[in-house]
């Protein structure tokens, strides 16, 4: 979103706020990276949104990609079918420029890169 020339009329309309503000028109999400290597379950439900009763069974990244392109199907959503590990972490994050943690188990929201 870097040029509003280079916007349809419809992603015009859309980031319209954030265009009119030219301290974040640069604002707006083009590619969001979800990692995860589970499946959606019933108790998921209550907490993580992006997710659907009928998407149970079906792999948490494709439900949070099909859930954000009904959002936004300009939004490109890489997914990643893996768990999160020291070991992988540095070569996925380093595709991204904001990381943000939803994990909900401590190994994962608190694991530690290994030392280079």
């Amino acid at each position: 979103m870097n040029n509003p020339l280079l916007l349809t009329s419809d992603q015009q309309q859309r980031y319209s706020r954030q265009l009119a503000l030219s301290e974040v028109s640069a604002a707006g999400v083009g590619t969001i990276g979800v990692i995860d290597h589970d499946v959606v379950d019933l108790s998921n439900l209550q907490r993580q949104i992006l997710h659907t009763t009928k998407r149970i069974g079906m792999g948490k990244t494709k439900s949070a990609r099909l859930a954000l392109n009904v959002q936004n199907p300009d939004v490109a959503v890489i997914e990643h079918l893996e768990a999160l590990t020291p070991e992988n972490a540095r070569t996925i994050f380093s595709g991204y420029d904001v990381i943000l943690n939803g994990s909900d188990n401590f190994a994962t929201r608190y694991l530690e890169p290994p030392r280079v």
